[in-house]
């Protein structure tokens, strides 16, 4: 029983950040600038996933 908890509690999680992914205008790109603003050395070839 727990375990059918747990999987539609995982399940509704990523709904609601994919949504709030989706409707962000850029996703990534904040995440992006605060990265490169801490390491501001040649580190933004290693940020791509």
């Amino acid at each position: 029983m727990e375990y059918i908890l747990i999987l539609l509690f995982i399940i509704i999680l990523s709904i609601i950040s994919g949504k709030a992914l989706y409707n962000m205008p850029n996703p990534g790109k904040r995440f992006y600038e605060a990265v490169n603003k801490n390491d501001t050395k040649d580190k933004k070839s290693n940020n791509k996933f």
